[in-house]
């Protein structure tokens, strides 16, 4: 995936089609400006199918024979034999592997896929591992296809890749297929959203998935009921779950000692007349009922909380809480605030420190996180025109109005600038402009918004005709005098690398002429 871009325009901006950041079509004034990007960490999107998955950009495939087709290109160890198109192994009370070698870097991350076609081997789900010339990590060995992002490490190392069976494993067996390494780029990729059905740029701070198995319900996770892998789950995955309970006292949890503000979120399916209830048991019991059928939130204790569509009935459920916790559970309801007897469809667990719902971070087998993205473009001075010119940015902020949230073009100083984004009070504007340390424009508090929806601002600035437009509508006049050199670069954040923007952006445009009144009615309409 490319890096986002901003747009730099010219005074003609209706013939720009209605395109996403970084795009430039044939016959359009505007040059396509590249913007650096920092997140040292895999992130996740919703892709325009609804399908939750990482944004990575993948390697060649370095496993040879990695669906099994003959019996060659593999060392086998102990009981493990290739035929009828997949590997399998049976479990009698040793270590036994099956191998590959291949170069790879260290300190280098590769994606590990595998599918698991058949498994009655006992050992309490243990019995299978990866290891090698990678990182060690425990592997699910649940029926259905499975991606483990890896380390390499080869120092001292036999073979690459190495697929085990562990000695708990006494009776039974197990059919592996599918087998994939490729080098994965998880660090520095942008990621466009489509969770509302349209493009945008996703912007978020750093979070820490605190549940260490976040879609591996029957490992880590306590449950008095029945769990069945390999539902039909968002965007048409096929890695849900469904949470059968034998009573109306039995939950589906993981234990946790988080303390603070955090946010317990799942994704949940419509399933028969069900519907589901978080309880975060600790200092203060906190909980909250939803209804599944309508995605509402029926009651709450002690807490907030949200439900948000995720198509073909599903909805991703969140819990916002301030206590210690000891365990976050998961119950079947009648789809109002009773306990009952059923079963509901789960997916994509998460319990992070915020007070709002980030999107899924990944885990399998201990926490993760997600770093903060930072976007920034510096250098353009000689693509902004400082005394007059137009700034422009369709954006929504997240939930999150405890600080400013800014955005815009500046020198690197206090001195000049002009930022656009939501305040710290009550979720208002914040747009504001200095030259050379004076106020000229500034619209703190004058109008408000709602987190989550879009709004389309834009900033002329011109000596004695300067303009704030917010969705068609002017809000606020300046007169002032703007020098050359006054604007340089352009940051997702205050002049002082604070107030960081959160939210998402649709577009985000650079005029280098005052567009007429009617122009900005119609640019921000």
């Amino acid at each position: 995936m490319a890096n986002p871009s901003l747009q730099i325009g010219n005074d003609n901006w209706a013939i720009k089609e209605d395109n996403l950041l970084g795009y430039s079509t044939a016959g359009t004034r505007f040059v396509p400006q590249p913007i650096t990007m920092t997140r040292a960490t895999l992130g996740t999107r919703v892709n325009p199918s609804g399908l939750v998955e990482d944004v990575a950009l993948l390697g060649s495939e370095l496993v040879t024979n990695g669906d099994f087709a003959s019996d060659s290109d593999w060392n086998k160890t102990g009981t493990w034999s290739i035929e009828s198109n997949y590997a399998t192994a049976s479990g009698n009370s040793t270590s036994q592997y099956i191998q590959q070698d291949f170069t790879i870097t260290n300190g280098k991350t590769y994606l590990f896929t595998y599918e698991i076609i058949e498994n009655t081997l006992n050992g309490n789900g243990s019995s299978l591992s990866g290891s090698g010339g990678f990182v060690s990590v425990s592997l699910s060995s649940v029926i259905g296809t499975h991606q483990v992002y890896i380390t390499a490490d080869d120092s001292g190392a036999a073979y690459a890749l190495k697929i085990g069976v562990s000695g708990t494993a006494t009776t039974g067996t197990i059919k592996l297929d599918n087998v994939s390494v490729k080098e994965a780029t998880i660090d520095n990729l942008p990621r466009v959203d489509y969770t509302d059905g349209t493009s945008s740029l996703l912007v978020e701070p750093q979070r820490t998935n605190e549940l260490t198995q976040s879609n591996q319900f029957d490992t880590t996770w306590i449950q008095s009921g029945t769990l069945t892998s390999g539902q039909d789950g968002v965007g048409g995955s096929t890695n849900a779950w469904k949470f059968e309970n034998p009573n109306a006292t039995s939950s589906l949890y993981q234990t946790d000692t988080t303390s603070g503000v955090q946010t317990l979120s799942a994704y949940f399916k419509k399933n028969s007349n069900y519907g589901v209830r978080f309880f975060a048991f600790g200092s203060v019991n906190c909980w909250a009922y939803f209804d599944l059928n309508n995605g509402t939130v029926v009651l709450t204790g002690n807490s907030t909380a949200k439900v948000e569509s995720a198509g073909a009935d599903w909805f991703r459920c969140s819990m916002t809480f301030d206590q210690t916790t000891s365990s976050c559970r998961f119950y079947v309801t009648n789809n109002t605030s009773t306990q009952v007897v059923g079963n509901i469809t789960l997916q994509y667990a998460q319990l992070e420190q915020g007070s709002y719902a980030t999107s899924y971070i990944p885990t399998s087998g201990s926490t993760v996180t997600r770093n903060q993205e930072t976007y920034t473009k510096t250098g353009i001075s000689d693509k902004i025109n400082s005394e007059e010119g137009v700034l422009f940015a369709e954006i929504s902020r997240t939930e999150d109005e405890s600080n400013y949230r800014l955005l815009g073009l500046d020198n690197g100083t206090s001195q000049n600038y002009i930022k656009i984004g939501f305040g710290n009070n009550n979720g208002n504007f914040w747009i504001r402009a200095l030259v050379n340390g004076v106020t000229v424009i500034n619209s703190d508090n004058a109008v408000s918004n709602n987190a989550n929806q879009f709004y389309k601002i834009a900033v002329r600035y011109k000596s004695g005709d300067s303009v704030i437009y917010i969705d068609g509508v002017p809000v606020l006049t300046s007169s002032t005098t703007f020098s050359s050199g006054t604007f340089t670069d352009l940051d997702f954040t205050h002049f002082t690398g604070s107030s960081h923007f959160f939210g998402k952006v649709k577009q985000l445009q650079i005029f280098k002429t005052a567009l007429s009144d009617s122009e900005l009615a119609t640019l921000t309409t």
